[in-house]
């Protein structure tokens, strides 16, 4: 998606000046979602091992005074171990995947609206795979595995630890329950801390390669400003910091449960490149392409330079000429060859440009094949090699995360 400077600036002859930074609270919906996936987790353990706790029809642990009672220690030692051994790996890795996706969304939508804030430009279209943030994205969903599968193994491994023990020191059955169920309180406080800290550390960690990916440098200490904040971190609030160059207590979000956040320093004539350079790109992509009143005819096939022959059929072409209207020059108001064929040549311009892929298929329509443009959003679907429509789909949106996703467009 190209970014649009605002309508004030295109009629200025100096560059924007830098504006005041208003700071905007990190969204909590990623941590929620992550919380309520690592208690359902804990949850479904708890049910089963405290479950067998209460199991009327055994000599197993009950809440009572009897101590004749038997306690069948090894029975339910085994149930344990089979707890442990189950193999959890594929919900722990979709849990983890879609944690760090989330936030990375989430990560990009803040970032933007807070740039945007500073400088007035929409800089989401630089803001996005580098092969930085994808090696952080890899590291960060790596490293939420292990955690994830440690609540797990730190739960059964305390609870088996609990039962041994009690058989050691004789401890009442009663007193025993009431340890196991404590444990699973702790192991819950554990689920939400790690989801808490997580959260700030992925949203940290990926606002700082955005930001060096923008060339920004420096970035201002900004803390919660409530009672909870660190004293030493309270000491780094509105002090100006390097990248190259973390505080003693590291850069925000890094310490276990900090919820600071960095306020980038852009300098300004980064940022007036930066511009220049989105500029650039408009005119590239956003300037229409003038009719030719000579150029009437739709050409039957096109030698693209990077995809090789393509045809075109002046009907689909004429049919989707809403779309030229809509996403290249809203005020062509005609219908007619030429203006087809000016149609044609933005396709074959997109088709062109070094960011276009051609990734998945249509509908389950067979032999379609799908062009995506991976800065302007521009789709253009082929059958057999022939045009069939295009369009222009919205980042984040339902049909686009589809698409990216299982390679199926519509």
């Amino acid at each position: 998606m190209l970014m649009n400077l605002p309508e004030i600036w295109k009629n200025q002859k100096n560059k924007p000046k830098i504006r005041k930074f208003k700071l905007n609270k990190t969204s909590k919906q990623t941590e929620f979602w992550y919380s309520r996936q690592l208690l359902g987790l804990v949850g479904v353990l708890r049910k089963q091992v405290e479950g067998a706790l209460q199991q009327p029809q055994s000599p197993f642990l009950m809440d009572s005074d009897n101590d004749f009672k038997a306690f069948d220690t090894q029975r339910f030692l085994d149930i344990v171990k089979k707890l442990s051994g189950n193999d959890r790996s594929l919900t722990v890795e979709n849990i983890a995947q879609e944690f760090v996706k989330r936030g990375n969304q989430q990560n990009v939508r803040e970032v933007t609206a807070n740039l945007q804030r500073q400088t007035g430009i929409d800089l989401q279209g630089f803001l996005g795979n580098s092969p930085a943030l994808l090696e952080k994205v890899n590291l960060l969903t790596t490293a939420n595995i292990q955690l994830i599968k440690s609540i797990s193994s730190q739960y059964l491994d305390k609870v088996q630890t609990a039962v041994t023990q009690s058989v050691m020191t004789g401890k009442l059955n009663a007193d025993l329950a009431k340890e196991i169920r404590e444990i699973g309180n702790v192991t819950e406080s554990r689920a939400r801390l790690i989801a808490r800290d997580q959260s700030s550390k992925l949203n940290a960690t990926l606002t700082q390669v955005r930001h060096q990916d923008l060339g920004i440098k420096k970035y201002r200490w900004s803390t919660s400003g409530d009672e909870r904040v660190r004293s030493s971190h309270a000491e780094n609030d509105g002090k100006i910091f390097s990248y190259d160059d973390p505080p003693e207590t590291g850069h925000p979000g890094h310490e276990i449960n900090c919820r600071c956040v960095q306020i980038p320093v852009l300098d300004e004539k980064s940022v007036q490149e930066k511009i220049t350079r989105i500029e650039r790109i408009e005119k590239a992509f956003n300037t229409p392409i003038p009719v030719d009143p000579t150029d009437k005819v739709v050409l039957p096939k096109v030698e693209t330079k990077r995809f090789g022959t393509l045809e075109f059929g002046e009907k689909q072409v004429r049919d989707k000429i809403k779309h030229y209207r809509k996403y290249f020059n809203p005020f062509e108001k005609r219908s007619n060859p030429s203006v087809w064929r000016t149609y044609q040549k933005e396709l074959i311009r997109q088709l062109n440009h070094k960011d276009t892929i051609a990734f998945g298929h249509y509908r389950d329509v067979k032999d379609s094949k799908v062009f995506y443009n991976r800065k302007t959003g521009w789709v253009m679907i082929f059958v057999n090699g022939v045009y069939l429509s295009s369009m222009k789909m919205i980042r984040h949106s339902s049909q686009w995360k589809n698409y990216l996703k299982n390679g199926r467009l519509g």
